[in-house]
């Protein structure tokens, strides 16, 4: 029954612990590039799966709303667990932070060209990474740092 799936996720055991049952969470599939399908946590299995030496744990989400898209059995899917937010947070594209022996850094857009320009990262999601020092907000961060 295609409207009743659910998807099974192995969590390493170094991260179950941040896991609970009733955490949103998001997944893509393959077939449908660029589309992320909402799900909730409803399920830790208790026994580990160990797959070469390594100790997972499967955690299945119930599907939400696949808006007309059509998923079925085995599909491969990369999930994410949404284990907290945080609003009104300082916050730049994960592509545009880099680190070095010298520490963590972003590029700025200044009169006098790029500027390097040390940060302290907090909380890292899959898209954007919270600032914690180094940047203001209105300063103008270089997404595409290949010339730093």
């Amino acid at each position: 029954d295609l409207d009743r799936l659910e998807v099974w996720a192995y969590v390493d055991e170094t991260d179950i612990g941040r896991i609970e049952v009733g955490q949103d969470a998001t997944f893509t599939v393959d077939t449908y590039l660029g589309t992320d399908f909402e799900g909730v946590v409803t399920t830790i299995q208790p026994q580990a799966e160990i797959q070469n030496n390594v100790v997972n744990y499967i955690t299945v989400l119930e599907v939400g709303d696949t808006s007309g898209h059509t998923l079925r059995p085995e599909m491969t899917t990369t999930v994410n667990i949404m284990l907290g937010s945080r609003d009104q947070v300082l916050a730049v594209p994960n592509t545009s932070i880099r680190t070095d022996s010298e520490g963590t850094h972003v590029m700025l857009d200044s009169p006098e060209g790029p500027l390097r320009r040390s940060v302290r990262p907090g909380t890292r999601g899959r898209t954007h990474t919270e600032i914690l020092g180094g940047l203001t907000q209105g300063e103008i961060v270089i997404l595409d740092t290949a010339n730093d």
